[in-house]
Order: C-alpha cells, then sequence, then structure tokens
C-alpha cells in the first residue's frame, strides 16, 4: 500500500485530482462559497470575480506536465492549519463576518490538497491557489478613503484647468452643478479588477519576483489614476444639465472605457517588457523548486478521510448554528432600562423599538461591530443601507402605521403611569384598540 501511495498519476488525472479537492471543499462548505456568488452578481466591484475559478483550472491545467512527476504523499502536517482554519470560518458565520468565512474557506483549499495528495503538490501549486485568494470580495472598507480620493484628485484637476469649484468632503460644486463621488465612482471595480489581470498576467510574462510585483503595482496604480481620470474629464466635459457632452453614454460606462484604454496601455508596456521565453517552461509561468515531501506511510492514507470528516463536521456545525439562530417575527420581548442598563438584541432577522417614558429626556449609547463607514459584511453593509428604508420598499424601518397597535397602547398606559402625556396618535392617526 505504501508503494502504490507514492506513485504519480497522468496529467488529465492529476488535474482532475487538484479541481476535484477544491470543489469539494466549496461545495461541503457550500453556504459561503454561495455568499460569495451572491456579491460577485449584485455588485459590479466584484463581477470579474467570476473569472477567478476557471482561470485556477486554466493555471492547473498549465502545470498538468510537473503534477505528473509529483508522487501520491497524503500527509497530516497540514492537518492542523485545517483544523484552526474551521473554527475562523464557523465564527465568521455565526458572527456575520464574511470576510473571514470566506478567506477561511479559500485558504482550506491549498490545506486540504496537501492533505490529499501531498505537500509537493501545494508548493508546485503555490500561484494558482493563492490567485484564488481574489474570489473572496474583499475591499469594500476601502471605498471611503477611494472615493476621498477621487474627490480631491478632481477638485485639485479641475482648479488647475481653472475651473472655480467648491469642495465639501466627498462632495464639490462647479458654476453650473453639484457633483458627490459615490461608492459606484470610487474606482474599487477597477483597482481589484486591474489587481486580478496584473496578477495573472504578471505571472505568465516574469520569471522575477521583483517584476512581477512591480509590474502588478504599476497596475494597480494606473487604475487609480484612470479613476480620477474618469471623474475629471466627466465634469469638465459635462453640460449644465450634468449630461456628458457629445458622449451619450453614462458615468459608468464612461469610467470603465477609461479604464480599458489605460489597463490596455499597461498591458502593452508589460508585453514590451516581458522575460524571454527561452529561458522558462511555457506550460508553467512560475518556476518553484519542488521538493519531495517526507515519506509516505500507511498511516498517511487516513489523513484525507480524517480530513473530509473534519470538513463534514464544520459544515454540520454551522448548519446547526443556522437553524437556531432565526426568531420568529410576532414574538416579542419588552426589557425596562434604567440609568446603567445594558441590553443586546439577539442577531437574526429581529426589530427593536426605544421608548423613553419618563418626563425628562433621556440619551442612549449605541455600540456596533462595525458600522455604516468601515462595515465588517456585507450583511451589515444591506443592514445600514436599507436603516431608514421602510419595510414596504423593502428595508429594515417598520413605519409607526405599520407596527403592532399594541405597542402604542403599551407606551400611552406607560406614559400614564408617569404622567406624562402622549401625542404619537397625533402624527400617525391611530385609533386606541379595545
Amino acid at each position: 500500500m505504501t508503494r502504490n501511495a507514492t506513485r504519480g498519476l497522468s496529467p488529465a488525472t492529476s488535474v482532475a485530482a487538484v479541481i476535484a479537492i477544491a470543489l469539494f471543499v466549496l461545495v461541503v462548505l457550500a453556504p459561503t462559497t454561495l455568499a460569495m456568488v451572491d456579491v460577485w452578481s449584485r455588485s459590479s466591484s466584484y463581477g470579474h470575480c467570476f473569472l477567478i475559478i476557471p482561470a485556477f483550472a486554466w493555471l492547473v491545467w498549465q502545470r498538468r506536465s510537473e503534477l505528473a512527476t509529483l508522487p501520491l504523499r497524503p500527509s497530516w502536517w497540514p492537518m492542523p492549519l485545517l483544523a484552526g482554519a474551521g473554527p475562523v470560518w464557523l465564527a465568521g458565520r455565526m458572527m456575520a463576518i464574511d470576510v473571514a468565512s470566506q478567506f477561511a474557506l479559500v485558504s482550506m483549499v491549498p490545506l486540504a490538497i496537501g492533505i490529499g495528495v501531498g505537500t509537493a503538490w501545494v508548493r508546485a501549486l503555490a500561484f494558482p491557489l493563492a490567485f484564488l485568494l481574489l474570489a473572496v470580495p474583499f475591499g469594500d472598507s476601502w471605498v471611503p478613503t477611494l472615493r476621498e480620493w477621487t474627490a480631491d484628485a478632481t477638485v485639485v484637476a479641475l482648479r488647475m484647468s481653472g475651473v472655480h469649484v467648491r469642495q465639501d468632503g466627498t462632495s464639490f460644486s462647479t458654476p453650473g452643478d453639484d457633483w458627490s463621488v459615490i461608492d459606484a465612482c470610487s474606482g474599487m471595480g477597477f483597482l481589484l479588477a486591474s489587481l486580478t489581470i496584473a496578477s495573472l498576467y504578471a505571472c505568465t510574462l516574469y520569471r522575477s519576483s521583483v517584476k512581477r510585483l512591480a509590474f502588478v503595482a504599476v497596475a494597480v496604480t494606473a487604475s487609480i489614476l484612470a479613476n480620477w481620470i474618469r471623474a475629471y474629464l466627466f465634469v469638465l466635459l459635462a453640460a449644465p444639465n450634468g449630461e456628458p457632452t457629445a458622449m451619450g453614454i453614462d458615468h459608468i460606462a464612461f469610467g470603465w472605457l477609461v479604464f480599458g484604454l489605460v489597463l490596455s496601455t499597461v498591458l502593452f508596456v508589460g508585453w514590451c517588457w516581458r522575460d524571454d521565453p527561452a529561458g522558462r517552461d511555457e506550460r508553467d509561468p512560475v518556476s518553484v523548486p519542488i521538493v519531495p515531501g517526507p515519506p509516505s506511510t500507511s498511516r498517511s492514507l487516513f489523513a484525507p478521510p480524517t480530513a473530509i470528516a473534519l470538513l463534514c463536521m464544520f459544515a454540520v456545525l454551522s448548519a446547526g448554528g443556522d437553524a437556531a439562530a432565526p426568531r420568529s417575527p410576532v414574538d416579542t420581548v419588552r426589557v425596562d432600562w434604567k440609568p446603567g442598563t445594558l441590553y443586546a438584541p439577539p442577531d437574526g432577522p429581529t426589530y427593536h423599538q426605544h421608548f423613553n417614558t419618563a418626563p425628562v429626556p433621556s440619551r442612549y449609547f449605541v455600540m456596533s461591530f462595525g458600522g455604516a463607514r468601515y462595515f465588517i459584511s456585507n450583511e451589515k453593509k444591506a443592514s445600514y443601507q436599507n436603516m431608514d428604508k421602510s419595510t414596504r420598499e423593502g428595508g429594515n424601518q417598520i413605519e409607526y402605521e405599520d407596527e403592532d397597535p399594541r405597542v402604542l397602547d403599551l407606551y400611552e398606559r406607560e406614559c400614564a403611569h408617569n404622567g406624562v402625556q402622549s401625542r404619537m396618535r397625533e402624527i400617525t392617526g391611530a385609533v386606541a384598540v379595545a
């Protein structure tokens, strides 16, 4: 059994084995995988992520000849890391920290490959596995900073062009128009797309790590500059009604046009700077020294089943937590507070409301993990964006006229008990419940 375990596979079978292990991890922990796909489909900044998985498969295929020379040596060495990544994934799921759970998920792919076929395979696939990290929709916390940079750069360029501009944060005014740099104008989509394309391009064309990093840095910088150029030209060429003169396209399409021209220029310069292909294997753009892993033993054959059981256990634990989280929307809990009271509303699809029935004003302090500016998950971001939107419009706010009438009756009884007169019915037009 030991001798068979160290025998290599055919090139096609080697690729199939790697893809199968990666897909197994993504399928077993499907809630996080589906959450990532949902973000890809909803956000234009992450639409390019749909290409990450096919690009990963292509990169693995490029290394098929090298993989065929590697022995099958299941290993226990990555097992402690897999056992550590699982709780991180669970914590991210339970605390709704999407980035944590998603990075933990992607990190489990190389660990599972190392356990299933050997650590030498992970070294041979160093770049493809690192490239998978770009499938995680990260970077939303950079949006406020990118918006500020774009607004500042646009205002500076306009003033240098002789345009009088008055700026207030990410909003500014020109003689004929008022402008605001919103999230869609931050350039986050340009930056992430450029990072993905430049990483793949640099790995394919260059042997030197310094040249690869330098090219990626130049491409990312160019994407930021492209967004500044887009914003500047759009405002400069705008007519008084805010429409681009003689263009007939919106600012998003105009932005991608500018980005495409800038990125094409960077890629062309990078092509002229490429390394001589004679010094590298065309089928394997990255030359990674492969050091055989430790000799396989009969005990190592139990590593893959153990990893499978571990991943399935994490999936079951996550499913159990999800099933217990939601509360029925008709459940009501009354919490009487006084100075110094600390209360944490439960997670899940719940609503809460603050009341002061005393004859004097009161003040409460809200603490939250993440906020409207620096949110920690897409779920939290959606919650903040819908905070002041009526439930009838898909938001999270129950309007006074839509709330349970027993809530207002209870509020009036408590006010009367404290000698306070409620005037809420004058606002809502509600009728008292008998």
